[in-house]
């Protein structure tokens, strides 16, 4: 490292130098760098961290700009890169806030990533002759309003351009090749854009959240990736060129629709499903303008976040021939109250309707596995009979649930599936449950009943073998519990702050039959220990560590 004279701010590197390393002391310095045209090299890191930075000449000399060398440099305004560089290391100029205009000479053939990232001034760059990649996020979040790409450029790498908010225009070359992934990523203002027929591949998310009203696939695209129009809420129109042999939008339905596997891959606010799609493909919908949509009898597959934020979506129908409705499937459409799911659903995956205002909801009889109600505003669900799991977090957290009776045909109710319920004040258990809590490790966050501050007393049943850590935890108004003969496993602080516990009916004649973690506390100790009437089992309760901790233990009959 080396420590150069600084004057007023302005850092003079010495005659003869030949590659530039600033000491990291000195930084905080300079607001100036003179370059002599001794240096050849201005070496990785070397500038970086020099907030203060204004204004840098390189020399004819320099053929080499090492990796994050202006790194951090937020007040660098000028920049002139002369001819004689060859080699621009990566990062090299990432968060240079105020740089406003840049030229990269001719002589730079290859072109690292995230070069200009986080350069929010940046609105003009005169790219090398000859250069053939856009690189991995290049230009993120640059301040462009229009840009022309070279005619020599063949590919755009990932987030190229992504969160470019001001880039109103701009003009891709024949002969591009490929749009990479995230391109386009949060152009908000980009409204139009013409791909031209050279490309070949358009990569997952490429115009994700971005302005686009607009979209045309040319014939030559081969492969397109996943939700490259999520989040285009503008979006009214999608074609796609009937000479295209992979993908069509069929009936004009303004989609892109996968031919090979009838998967609708991209949609938007003005979409169709034909009856002739069997998939609907991963966020295909997310954070679109759709008021409602019809789902047609093909469907059988509608992928993880289909329709996730769509917050115009006010009704949907699922029809029966769907077996599963994965997860986030639904997830936060803010204005989706009304569902209607068919016959024939097996599965509602964690999260599926996650957030969403629906306030009452038939559940088929066709159902095996039940989740995906996260923060909904149920005041009353019946779960039918048939379903075998209630899986995790199924109901957390909403609020106004006042009753559930769980049937008979569960056999688990999952961590945290009933957690956050405070108005809950009625729950039915049938025979039939055997684990309650826990996920599939038993995890301690994982708590089905925390904080159903409403309920007073709970019956465990007869056949439940295990409950969950934390699984009443929080339940500040629980005053009565029963636990089954059956009980074998008790996890951590099942009665953890509750605070009005007053009893605890446990049929179970012989503690050492229940097993537990060593250092279990169970809490709700202030609570009387309610245990079977025989000899012995009072004084077999006192001796174990776990239950002599509460108030008394007396048998039953007392």
């Amino acid at each position: 490292m080396a420590k150069y004279e600084i004057k007023d701010g302005v850092c003079i590197i010495p005659e003869g130098t030949e590659k530039v390393y600033v000491d990291a002391d000195c930084c905080e310095a300079i607001k100036e760098v003179v370059i002599p045209s001794s240096v050849t090299e201005i070496s990785n890191e070397a500038f970086r961290n020099c907030y203060h930075l204004e204004k840098v000449v390189i020399p004819n000399s320099v053929k080499k700009i090492g990796k994050e060398a202006f790194y951090e440099c937020r007040e660098l305004k000028e920049l002139f890169i002369p001819d004689s560089v060859k080699e621009i290391g990566m990062e090299a100029f990432y968060n240079c806030k105020k740089l406003e205009k840049v030229r990269i000479p001719d002589s730079v053939k290859e072109i690292e990533y995230e070069l200009f990232r986080e350069c929010n001034s940046l609105t003009e760059v005169v790219f090398p002759a000859g250069i053939t990649t856009i690189g991995d996020s290049m230009f993120m979040h640059c301040g462009f309003t229009t840009l022309e790409i070279p005619d020599s450029v063949k590919i755009i790498e990932k987030d190229a351009f992504a969160f470019c908010e001001n880039l109103q225009k701009i003009v891709l070359p024949e002969g591009l090749l490929v749009i990479g992934d995230n391109a386009f990523d949060g152009c908000h203002q980009l409204t139009e854009i013409v791909i031209p027929s050279s490309v070949l591949q358009i990569g997952s998310k490429a115009f994700d959240d971005s302005g686009l009203k607009q979209l045309q696939i040319p014939a030559s695209v081969k492969s397109i990736g996943k939700a490259i129009t999520a989040g285009c809420e503008a979006l009214t129109s999608i074609v796609v060129d009937e000479g295209n042999k992979y993908y069509d939008s069929r009936d004009n339905c303004n989609a892109i629709i996968e031919k090979e596997n009838w998967k609708l891959i991209a949609g938007c606010g003005t979409s169709t499903i034909p009856d002739s799609v069997v998939t609907i493909a991963e966020e295909a919908f997310r954070k679109s303008s759709l008021t409602t949509i019809t789902i047609p009898d093909s469907v059988k597959f509608i992928e993880e976040g289909a329709f996730r934020f769509s917050d115009k979506l006010v009704r949907v129908e699922i029809p029966g021939s769907v077996w599963v409705i994965c997860q986030n499937t639904f997830g936060e459409c803010k204005s989706l109250s009304e569902v209607i799911i068919g016959e024939g659903v097996t599965e509602i995956e964690k999260s599926a309707f996650w957030e969403c205002p629906i306030k009452s909801i038939q559940l088929p009889s066709s159902l095996i596995k039940l989740s995906g109600f996260i923060g909904c505003p149920l005041t009353s669900i019946t779960i039918p009979e048939g379903v075998e799991v209630i899986g995790e977090d199924a109901f957390r957290n909403c609020k106004e649930l006042i009753s559930v009776v769980i049937p008979s045909s569960v056999k688990r109710i999952f961590g945290g599936a009933f957690a956050g319920c405070s108005t809950l004040t009625s729950l039915v258990i049938s025979e039939g449950v055997a684990q309650i809590g826990g996920n599939n490790n038993w995890n301690e966050s994982y708590s089905t009943f925390n904080g159903c501050s409403s309920l007073t007393s709970v019956v465990i049943p007869e056949g439940v073998n295990a409950l969950g850590p934390k699984a009443f935890s929080d339940c500040t108004s629980l005053k009565e519990v029963t636990l089954p003969s059956t009980i074998t496993w008790v996890g951590n602080a099942l009665f953890s702050n509750c605070t009005n516990l007053k009893a605890i009916y446990c049929h179970v004649t012989d503690p050492t039959q229940i097993e537990m973690e060593r250092g279990v506390e169970l809490g709700g100790h202030q609570a009387t220990l309610y245990v079977p009437a025989g000899k012995g089992v009072v004084a077999a309760y006192k001796k174990k560590a776990v239950w002599k901790k509460f108030a008394a233990i007396k048998p039953m009959e007392e």
